[in-house]
């Protein structure tokens, strides 16, 4: 099978923050931005699937991005003609710093539209070398803490929990939604979506092929 990537897109960043550079260039912003849509263009119109978690991790890049692909398609989700997912009872599972809106509204339909939302937060990460809705690390010792792969679940639980500890909806559009209920699930439940880690996911090679 062909080779995704040495590296996924997450590891790049962290990389370039550990530098202690600043956003990626535009250029190549602009090509994993063509790349990663081509991809959702191919599942979604082609394949009728929605891929259901885009974010840095599911990205590989091989060299100096000459290779960027979408991977790890596990929780995937059928889509009609309509580019929306057939079958209603069917649950996004998704990663919460990536969840689109819809995700967290009961009942509310999903379409394709949740991959692009997602997408577009993994394209700001390249610009803020963060992962989405958590503080972004000032020095080395806070980022080993809160956004090494190792420690994200925790501390984007936690994170999560201060910014809605104000009555539910108003921090959010989601009219409806308990938020406090949203971010009392027990930490490490709601992220990465898998009982595996994603250390463990690229150390085991699983999802490397394109």
């Amino acid at each position: 099978m062909e080779f995704g990537g040495e590296q996924s897109l997450h590891e790049r960043i962290e990389e370039r923050r550990g530098r202690g550079l600043g956003a990626f260039p535009p250029g190549t912003i602009l090509r994993v931005a063509l790349c990663v849509a081509r991809g959702l263009q191919y599942l979604h119109t082609e394949q009728r699937l929605l891929h259901g978690d885009i974010k840095s991790p599911n990205v590989v890049v091989r060299g100096d991005f000459e290779a960027v692909k979408i991977c790890d398609v596990g929780v995937s989700l059928p889509l009609d003609e309509n580019l929306t997912v057939r079958d209603p009872s069917l649950r996004y599972v998704g990663t919460e710093p990536w969840t689109p809106p819809e995700a967290l509204e009961p009942g509310a339909p999903i379409s394709d539209r949740a991959d692009i939302f997602a997408f577009g937060l993994t394209l700001w990460e390249m610009l803020a070398l963060s992962v989405p809705h958590l503080p972004p690390p000032h020095s080395d010792s806070q980022e080993d803490s809160s956004c090494s792969e190792d420690s994200l679940d925790e501390a984007a639980f936690q994170a999560a929990r201060e910014c809605w500890a104000e009555p539910a909806g108003k921090r959010s559009g989601n009219a409806g939604i308990n938020q406090r209920e949203l971010w009392d699930k027990p930490a490490g439940k709601w992220s990465w979506n898998a009982e595996i880690t994603e250390r463990e996911f690229w150390d085991n090679g699983a999802g490397m092929p394109g």
